[in-house]
């Protein structure tokens, strides 16, 4: 399935539906987990001791069937770490996690998703733009996995064995 099957038209020109490919039994595929993908932007810099880098966060959701679907990719957060005498150990794995939590936050003005830790109303929405039909309720119920990049995985110290890299370019945390 390329981009174009699944990408938002221009505002302006005729809804185009994306197609769907179908499971063996015929069936639609039903999504299974909602998801974040983590990597670097850039190098970063660093300011008074401490390290500052931006990372971009794409959520999607995975299919019954194995696709991801892209909902949103306009997430990300400056991650800064260091020691006052400018030292560097490396970024604590639970740290980066939290960062990220704070960028996945609802956005202000999101009455229906107030005090929830994801936009599920929003991702709802989003699906059903793609011709996927989930509440946030469903949504909500589901698997949420945080997957980091090797970039982004390489800056980290961990408190346990990192997790083994399951698929992509990162493990999964």
């Amino acid at each position: 399935m390329s981009f174009e099957d699944t990408a938002f038209m221009p505002i302006g020109d005729d809804e185009q539906l994306p197609k769907w490919p179908s499971d063996p039994g015929g069936s639609s595929p039903v999504v299974t987990a909602v998801c974040a993908w983590c990597d670097v932007e850039r190098n970063g810099e660093m300011q008074a001791g401490r390290r500052y880098f931006p990372v971009r966060i794409d959520e999607f959701v995975e299919m019954s069937n194995g696709v991801r679907i892209s909902i949103r990719w306009d997430r990300g957060v400056t991650v800064s770490w260091g020691r006052d005498d400018g030292g560097d150990e490396g970024l604590p794995e639970e740290e980066l996690l939290g960062h990220l939590e704070c960028g996945l936050l609802p956005d202000d003005g999101e009455t229906e998703d107030a005090g929830e830790l994801r936009s599920w109303h929003e991702y709802a929405l989003l699906l059903r733009a793609r011709g996927i039909l989930a509440t946030a309720k469903f949504l909500r119920d589901l698997l949420y996995l945080t997957e980091l990049s090797s970039g982004l995985s390489s800056l980290l110290t961990y408190t346990h064995n990192p997790p083994s890299r399951d698929r992509n370019d990162g493990p999964c945390c």
